[in-house]
């Protein structure tokens, strides 16, 4: 593949990343940071459901964020009263809401049993988690099922410092023999989040010209390489000696 040929699929590649997306939650996201469904790069906003069977169901998503910033996370539905909570990559709550937290004051878009939140963030994998009223996160699935030892909930708001203990389920607050509500929402990011299964990706097209810059000093290199055997005039050290 030539010079001009590498750098178009590198100019492809930059713009399908850095393309704002709706993803669609295909297989019902987990409830644990293990099974939390995965966001891919450029994403949005992830359009979900909650469906209950014989357990409270509650949606985790992972995502990365590539540098520092504020973002804004809001869940939005006319089906149920949607709650959030937020976690950091180690899984300790950083953030619970239902119906606006105050940090979003300034959405005048939101509406009774929405739920927002806007935090400061440092860049890295952050994990968000979609269920009604009574959601809350807990240590074990154990404690989730039967609603003991709760870490934090829905009400909590932005925490001062991340929680001490770590997540390991997120269900209701009643336990899983309680069925919340249920039906469609749509989690919308105010900038675009990236896949947290992939730490390595690099920043396009913001490394573009770093990664074109280099392909093009290869090809001095190598330009620069042909022209030293091929050149008469250059000599090497024997020639000298014998002169």
């Amino acid at each position: 593949m030539n010079f001009c040929a590498i750098a178009a699929a590198f100019i492809a590649a930059s713009s399908s990343a850095a393309s704002a997306s709706t993803i669609t939650e295909i297989t019902d996201a987990g409830r644990s940071m293990a099974t939390a469904f995965d966001v891919t790069d450029g994403t949005t906003a992830v359009s979900g459901s909650l469906i209950n069977t014989s357990i409270s169901d509650v949606d985790l998503y992972s995502f990365r964020l590539r540098e520092a910033t504020r973002l804004t996370v809001r869940v939005l539905s006319t089906a149920f009263d949607a709650n959030l909570l937020w976690f950091n990559d180690r899984g300790q709550g950083l953030a619970g809401d239902d119906d606006i937290e105050s940090s979003c004051d300034n959405y005048t878009n939101l509406t009774v049993g929405d739920s927002c939140l806007s935090l400061d963030l440092l860049a890295g994998t952050y994990f968000v988690g979609v269920g009604d009223n009574n959601t809350g996160a807990f240590e074990t699935a154990a404690d989730a099922a039967t609603g003991r030892n709760e870490i934090f909930d829905n009400d909590d708001g932005i925490l001062a410092d991340p929680t001490i203990r770590i997540l390991s389920f997120i269900g209701d607050e009643n336990g899983d023999v309680h069925l919340n509500d249920e039906g469609d929402y749509l989690l919308d990011f105010s900038t675009a989040v990236y896949a947290a299964s992939d730490p390595s990706v690099v920043p396009l097209p913001a490394g573009l010209p770093l990664l074109l810059a280099g392909l093009g000093s290869l090809g001095v290199v190598r330009r620069f390489k042909a022209r030293v055997s091929f050149n008469p005039t250059i000599h090497t050290s024997q020639d000298w000696k014998a002169a």
